[in-house]
């Protein structure tokens, strides 16, 4: 156990240091860095720590039958193992990249009146595809058809710029608040985490964004605190942690009421469940590289409303996890981040690789967010600002892609078109050069009077 526990507390280390590197980096980087640091603490170091400690032989308490067998304390070793390397070569790829690509451009405030355009835009494609996914949302309440239904997830991106094009002002700040209260009352109503999760992420963007650092240091633990007392009750409304499973949790492992809600708490971390099964495969690899590099290419093709056979996460269920439980459900979808499938490919090779592309991509990504070029806004936030964000490998990053473009597509002519009336505008506002010329006579003829 000695081991496993040392393992563990270097792995925290690690992330530790990747908070480091986010504070030291500031802006739409730091936030998204210091998020996933958190995620990933709960689902690779208190979740494995829980299960070496607890021993749960029950898989309502976090057991897992493939490292109960011969014992978490000799079984978990490998598993953490893995992800560890994941996460020092996230971190090391992170601290070579930020010094080989630094970002030389002065970004201004998103309040600064140099970007009140871009905010303008920022805003109006937030409007365009905020009612787009209500959209979906309505057609889901109404039994419309599936097609329909795929727009929901624009509604999450829609309020997430929104939320980040509103300005300063006491009204604006009232859109904010009435936009959250919306993707609240959706999240308890159809127990989505996403709606209440993103929103609220958002929030804290919108104040990195601004340079609020006092509302930051103020609001963002009791955000943490809210979002936490948030998913406990949808847990409960979808009968994953009600009062009886509370009281079953406490029998089971002792402890108070808080070690329950822990344990409830846990059960939504499974990334160290994604990479059991990777290390489980004992070194059959998951796809050939010629088929991994044609699901990617079929990923990224805009499906345009087509219905999708599967998810990546129930296609890894099916191909991966069933290959060492084979009573898995197929229909479960279980997202795997880099590491896992890294792993499940190409080994550690592939662990190394795929944290490699990530910590680019987040890089990029946040780039773009804070560039305030409305297309690299909504592609920057569409990609990043999604729970799965925090556990999906470079499969569902091309798949987030995809819906990413067609989020581009739907607010694109809506951009355009508030361009060309701002360009008008300019155009209208601006001296012309015969008046300037004008201007410049009248005042030479009255020095020399």
């Amino acid at each position: 156990m000695a081991l496993q526990l040392a393992l563990l507390a270097l792995t925290q280390a690690v992330l530790v240091l990747q908070v480091l590197i986010a504070r030291r980096s500031g802006g739409a980087l730091g936030l998204l860095l210091i998020a996933q640091a958190v995620f990933w603490t709960l689902g690779f170091v208190v979740r494995p720590a829980f299960m070496v400690i607890a021993q749960p032989t029950e898989r309502d308490l976090l057991a897992d039958p493939r490292l109960a067998l011969s014992g978490y304390a000799s079984s978990t070793t490998e598993v953490i193992g893995v992800a560890l390397a994941g996460f020092v070569a996230y971190l090391a790829s992170l601290a070579v990249l930020i010094r080989v690509l630094p970002d030389h451009k002065n970004h201004p405030s998103f309040d600064s009146p140099t970007r009140q355009d871009s905010r303008a835009l920022i805003l109006l494609s937030g409007i365009v595809l905020w009612a787009t996914g209500w959209v979906g949302r309505a057609a889901l309440l109404t039994g419309a058809g599936g097609i329909l239904q795929q727009l929901q997830p624009m509604a999450v991106t829609g309020s997430v710029l929104i939320i980040l094009g509103l300005s300063r002002r006491k009204s604006h700040n009232l859109g904010v608040l009435v936009v959250m209260l919306c993707e609240v009352l959706w999240s308890f109503s159809f127990e989505s985490k996403a709606a209440l999760i993103i929103p609220a992420l958002a929030l804290l963007l919108r104040w990195t964004l601004q340079e609020r650092t006092s509302l930051l240091q103020k609001y963002a633990p009791l955000i943490a605190i809210g979002i936490a007392c948030g998913f406990f009750a949808i847990q409960s409304a979808r009968g994953i942690l009600t009062g009886e499973d509370v009281t079953a949790i406490q029998g089971a492992v002792g402890g108070g009421v808080a070690v329950a809600y822990l344990v409830g708490l846990l059960q939504r971390f499974d990334g160290f469940s994604s990479v059991t099964d990777a290390v489980f495969l004992n070194g059959t690899a998951w796809q050939s590289s010629g088929e991994y590099l044609g699901r990617l290419v079929t990923n990224l093709i805009p499906k345009f409303g087509a219905e999708q056979v599967a998810t990546n996460g129930q296609i890894w269920t099916r191909e991966v996890r069933t290959y060492s439980v084979p009573n898995q459900f197929l229909d479960v979808p279980i997202a795997a981040g880099p590491t896992a499938e890294g792993f499940a490919m190409w080994g550690v090779s592939g662990v190394i690789f795929l944290n490699a592309v990530m910590a680019l991509l987040i890089i990029l990504l946040a780039r773009l967010i804070q560039s305030g070029n409305v297309f690299g806004v909504i592609l920057g936030v569409s990609m990043t600002f999604n729970t799965g964000f925090f556990e999906i490998g470079l499969q569902g990053w091309t798949g987030q892609l995809n819906k990413s473009i067609q989020a581009l597509i739907v607010a694109t002519p809506f951009i355009l078109n508030l361009w060309l009336a701002q360009g008008i505008a300019r155009q209208q506002n601006a001296p012309s050069s015969n008046d300037d010329r004008q201007a410049a006579v009248a005042r030479s003829s009255k020095g020399s009077s």
